[in-house]
């Protein structure tokens, strides 16, 4: 949890200990149109990874205005968290753990049920409104993901200490490796099965991990693309499954830049180009520098661009060819990172000045209907005379290919660099202003069960 929600929820905490709620607590009701009571506990979202590089905390917010809580324990008013909270069911005297606590689709008791939660269940809260908060739950296979409004008094603050972890009890070496995704913001990746070991990485919403075994509660994991492996609270993770996808949500910035306001637009290139091949190489340790820079495997683009792009795979795809991406944003910090190592501007660009770092930027090559990669000059990613498009060490297939997907991309308004064949830059990057928004701030979200 970043320091910012631990600060506001601590000051919340004092103001507001556990309170009794006034309806009964009640068994999980087999008919949605028959309410049970509002006592309710919620379920889970995920995290992301860091490898060799440790990445810097956020700073912390401006210390926000705190909630006090009625007689009744309900918070008094509303507030729009800076983070994502991490919540949980809140057990009171005479309440055991079947007792189910209701998902309203507005903030009121006359509001319709969206969906019941159990006390063991986390869930990730953006705001409260009116003594309600407004969560997120991702829980299991049947029921999906699930948004609405649980009654502040119902929920209390998350612990990884707490005792409603552990939804897998006791240790156990799976027959087959399990595939599980993260199933909030942010969820620890320990060097050891317990709160007590040091903190390796973290899993993003929707990231996936493999997992061998758990030992007393906590998965022993791999976590894909970066390959981190480590333990992770069982109770925070919940099964992978096909039709479930995860996207970045479309964000919308306003950016003052060189004594102008720039306007920047990024969307998650693959809400409009599905059918890409998506291989985001910095988010893997498959890559020059050996590690894992990108915290999140996820392909994000100014829409312009994106549309552009759009554009050259209608061509490609004529012509039984798809694109396969290597990378496109990149953080500036990123790009500061890649410099210390390169020292050389022909390939890599100082912090600030890539124009991947504008989302305006593609690393790419095509693949044919086979899914096999074109021959071209070099692999992705080598930075020597190889990579150049006028090296004499290429053969004239290699020349063929790069020509025609030159001819495309240029045709589709983007332009080139001499001494790297993937890189396509677009033509209005100049509009953009360089970012730094490391991939752990983009929200996601989820569609399909």
């Amino acid at each position: 949890m970043k320091k910012a929600i631990v600060a506001a929820f601590i000051v919340m905490l004092i103001l507001a200990l556990p309170a009794c709620g006034s309806e009964e607590s009640s068994q999980p009701s087999s008919d949605p149109a028959q309410p049970a009571s509002d006592n309710e506990s919620g379920s889970i979202l995920g995290n992301e990874i860091v490898q060799e590089i440790v990445f810097p905390d956020e700073p912390e917010a401006d210390e926000p205005v705190m909630l006090e809580r009625g007689e009744d324990g309900v918070l008094i008013g509303s507030i729009v968290f800076t983070n994502p909270v991490m919540l949980v069911g809140n057990f009171r005297d005479g309440e055991t753990e079947d007792n189910v606590i209701n998902v309203r689709m507005g903030p009121s008791t006359d509001s319709q049920i969206a969906g019941q939660i159990n006390y063991r269940k986390v869930v990730e809260a953006t705001e409260v409104v009116e003594g309600w908060y407004r969560v997120t739950v991702l829980s299991n296979l049947e029921t999906g993901m699930t948004t609405g409004f649980i009654r502040s008094d119902l929920l209390k603050e998350y612990s990884e200490e707490g005792t409603h972890n552990r939804t897998q009890l006791g240790s156990k070496v799976f027959d087959e490796p399990v595939l599980l995704v993260g199933a909030l913001s942010s969820v620890n990746v320990r060097s050891g099965p317990g709160t007590e070991f040091p903190q390796v990485a973290t899993i993003g919403l929707g990231q996936v991990a493999q997992s061998t075994e758990v030992i007393d509660g906590w998965y022993q994991v791999t976590v894909f693309p970066g390959m981190f492996t480590g333990f992770a609270d069982s109770e925070l993770l919940v099964e992978y499954m096909e039709t479930r996808q995860f996207f970045a949500v479309t964000r919308e910035d306003r950016i003052e830049w060189q004594g102008a306001t720039r306007e920047s637009t990024l969307i998650d290139l693959r809400t409009i180009l599905p059918e890409l091949e998506y291989y985001i190489i910095l988010a893997t340790p498959d890559n020059f520098t050996g590690r894992t820079l990108y915290e999140r495997d996820i392909p994000i683009l100014q829409r312009g661009t994106a549309e552009k792009l759009k554009t050259a795979q209608e061509i490609f795809s004529q012509d039984g060819f798809t694109i396969k991406i290597y990378d496109a944003y990149r953080p500036s910090s990123v790009s500061g990172i890649m410099f210390d190592i390169i020292r050389d501007s022909q390939y890599v660009a100082p912090a600030g000045s890539s124009i991947h770092n504008r989302a305006a930027a593609v690393d790419m090559t095509l693949v044919d209907a086979d899914g096999n990669e074109l021959e071209m000059p070099s692999p992705m990613h080598t930075f020597d005379r190889t990579s150049h498009r006028n090296s004499s060490e290429m053969s004239d297939e290699a020349r063929k290919n790069m020509d025609y997907m030159t001819s495309v991309m240029r045709q589709c308004g983007f332009t080139t660099v001499s001494t790297e064949w993937w890189h396509f830059s677009d033509a209005d990057a100049g509009r953009y202003p360089p970012l730094d928004f490391s991939f752990r701030e983009f929200e996601i979200y989820s569609i399909g069960n």
